[in-house]
């Protein structure tokens, strides 16, 4: 809906490289960064792996790093989608035993480690707020004029909060003017467990769903 055969897709935190794939199979180009080498040697291995040969994969570039230093060296208004899911304020360090559990029997990592250059270890969610919107909207400057930005988040408890991180995000990529909100789509997640938390004394739900924001460059 966003592109055309040959526009270049932009993911910023790209992890085991999900949208370089998309970006071979729909004949897009795709730039991917991430700053975990072990995400990074993921994607790299996916990518050699799952596409088939018949499948282009001259047009996918993937950078080892933060974005915050890479992103800023693209050419200006090269980009023509930026989709990515960003960091969770650590979130997976966060996690209750069941959950942590359920992503090992899966053999997924429920800790992205302590590297001080990831967003997820910022100290208070406030301050994770305001770096990761700031991260986010400095893009606009390697995307094309009028085009747009999908963000795919969830929101998520600590401790005894619930925090409205789709939110948050959304309001505070706002007030920074370079990106203005079109629209917000629920996915919802199907196959993950139901478990009966807080039952029977307090009412805890499960989160089976998260947000896509679309933001439209603004200038």
């Amino acid at each position: 809906m966003f592109t055309k055969d040959g526009d270049t897709v932009l993911d910023p935190f790209v992890g085991v490289g999900s949208t370089l794939k998309a970006c071979a199979v729909t004949r897009r180009n795709g730039i991917g960064i991430e700053l975990n080498p072990t995400f990074v040697a993921l994607a790299e291995k996916r990518l050699e792996v799952e596409l088939p040969n018949d499948h282009d994969r001259s047009g996918l570039r993937l950078y080892e790093g933060d974005v915050r230093e890479i992103a800023p060296q693209l050419l200006p208004a090269s980009i023509g989608y930026i989709v990515t899911s960003p960091p969770y304020w650590g979130i997976l360090n966060k996690i209750d035993h069941k959950a942590r559990q359920e992503r090992t029997d899966l053999g997924l990592k429920h800790n992205y480690g302590d590297d001080s250059a990831d967003l997820a270890q910022v100290g208070s969610y406030g301050e994770f707020i305001d770096v990761t919107s700031r991260v986010l909207s400095d893009l606009y400057a390697c995307l094309q004029p009028k085009r747009y930005m999908t963000v795919i988040v969830g929101d998520f408890r600590h401790k005894e909060r619930y925090f409205m991180y789709h939110s948050d995000l959304a309001t505070a990529i706002e007030k920074r003017k370079q990106f203005a909100l079109k629209g917000i789509t629920v996915i919802h997640q199907k196959f993950k467990r139901v478990f009966p938390y807080g039952y029977p004394h307090a009412f805890v739900p499960n989160i089976h769903h998260q947000y896509a924001l679309t933001f439209q460059r603004v200038r």
